[in-house]
Parts: structure tokens; sequence; C-alpha cells
């Protein structure tokens, strides 16, 4: 019985690695002040849940506190919207960099001697990661890996690809937007829409891996989720992968009751009501 292995940023966690983006928050509130204050003015959502901090870091990247852009754009002028990143919004380019330089350091500590093995996992299993780090690899030692958003770059300490985002279309933004009476017609509104545009999850390089993860493996019989939230910004791939597996059980790993109430929900909306067991860790 062939077993795929959807792995999430909890999996790391459990080792002791500080991976969460509540982690990243704290790097980046000593490390880069100034990107640190203007995430939490440009994106008050990430403030809301002081005990975890930047909890929802995805999702509320698609979620900007548009009265606040619009009124910084109509102070600054037309002629300076253009440069949208620079004078109103969060650089897209600093947060990139920050993030990389995290992963970079947080890398460096993954090593077996550092973090003992809290599974037993098959070497004969396959494996999709979220994670950019080199965990399965380095800790693990297994090799059927696939780094769906991908992967720390050693060689490249400022390598900066990795992908994360939010999931809502330019229509939804263009919604939101209309509820505070600002319409993307306008030059200047219709720059800040596609500034937060440019934050959306780019799905193509991570379908790339997914496809080939599904092309190499057939006959996965069992997929087992581990240390994965389901968050929405992921359903496409989890859907990708239930068609190409109709008849596979799943087995969804959760770790308080909140965790059990927000999969349960996911399970549902993803068609694996049927087929699925929840396993408490």
């Amino acid at each position: 019985m062939k077993t795929l292995y959807i792995i999430g940023n909890g999996f790391d966690v459990m080792h002791g690695i500080p991976s969460k983006y509540s982690d990243f928050a704290d790097y980046c509130k000593l490390n880069e002040q100034k990107l640190f204050n203007a995430m939490n003015q440009e994106f008050p959502g990430l403030i809301e849940n002081r005990e975890n901090l930047w909890s929802n870091f995805e999702l509320e990247l698609g979620n900007p506190d548009i009265p606040f852009l619009v009124r910084k754009a109509k102070e600054i002028g037309l002629e300076k919207v253009e440069n949208m990143q620079e004078e109103v919004c969060v650089d897209h380019f600093t947060l990139s960099m920050a993030f990389s330089d995290w992963i970079s350091k947080l890398s460096s500590l993954i090593h077996r001697e550092n973090f003992p093995l809290q599974f037993v996992l098959p070497e004969e299993a396959c494996y999709l990661t979220f994670n950019y780090t080199l965990t399965l690899e380095h800790v693990y030692g297994v090799t059927h890996v696939y780094h769906i958003h991908s992967q720390y770059n050693p060689n490249n300490r400022e390598f900066s690809d990795y992908i994360w985002g939010h999931n809502k279309s330019d229509e939804e933004l263009n919604a939101d937007f209309a509820k505070y009476g600002a319409s993307v017609v306008e030059a200047d509104i219709h720059t800040l829409r596609d500034d937060i545009s440019a934050w959306r999850k780019s799905y193509d390089k991570g379908n790339e891996v997914l496809y080939k993860l599904l092309a190499e493996n057939d006959g996965v019989a069992q997929i087992i989720v581990l240390g994965h939230s389901m968050s929405e910004v992921d359903y496409m791939y989890f859907k990708e992968i239930n068609e190409k597996y109709p008849a596979a059980h799943w087995n969804i790993c959760y770790h308080d009751e909140t965790d059990l109430c927000n999969k349960r929900k996911s399970a549902v909306l993803l068609g694996l009501a049927d087929k699925v067991r929840f396993i408490a860790i």
C-alpha cells in the first residue's frame, strides 16, 4: 500500500524548530523594525491576536487596511502613486528578502543531532511538503520529497523564490475596495488594487511540482496529512490530489480541538468526509 505524506509547518514545529509565522514576525521586529511596523499598519489583521502574532500571515495579505491605503494615496498625489510600494505599501522586495534571510538562518540549525526524531517515516513513501526547510532530508534522511512551495537553497542565501500569499481574485479585491467607496476605475485606486494583487500566491510553480508528484506516483492508497493546517489558500492542491487518488483513505492529524474543528470543515469542503480519519498527535 503506497502512502503519500502531506507535510506542513506544524511538522517542523513539533520538532522544536521555530518556523511559525509568529517566529518570522519576531525576527522582523528584531531585525527589520521599519518593515515590521509597516506590515502591522497595512495589514492590521496580523496583530488582532497578540498571543499568536501573524498567525494568519498568508490570508491577511489579502485583507489590507483599505481606508488607510486610500487615504495615503490621496495624500501623496497621483504622480507618486505609480511607485506605490515605496510610497504607500509594504515593499514586496524587502519583505521577500527578509523572509529569505530568516529561512536561511533557520535552515542552518536543522541537522539530525539538533532535532531528535518524532516519527517513523518510511523511505518507500512519497512526501509532498509545503515547508521551505529540509527537515525531511536532513533529519529523517528520506529522499522521495517534493517541495511544492520551493525549498531552502544552501548555495544561494539570497534565494527569494518562496511561494506564499493570499488567494483572493481581483474581483474579490475590487469588491473590498468598493465597500469603502473606492472604485478601481480611478487610476490611483487601480494601482493600489494591483499592488495587493501582487501578494497573491502563485500556483503555477506549485502546480508544476504537484503534477510531477502525481505523474510519478500511481497507486497511492493512503494519504497522511501531518502538520498542515489545510488552510483555504491550499485547497486547490488538496482537490487535485483527491481527484488523482479518489479511492485513497485519508488520515488527517490534529493537535487540539480548534484544529480538529477547522480540519473537519476543510474535509467536508474538499469532499473527503466519507474517507477520512482524524488522529490526535
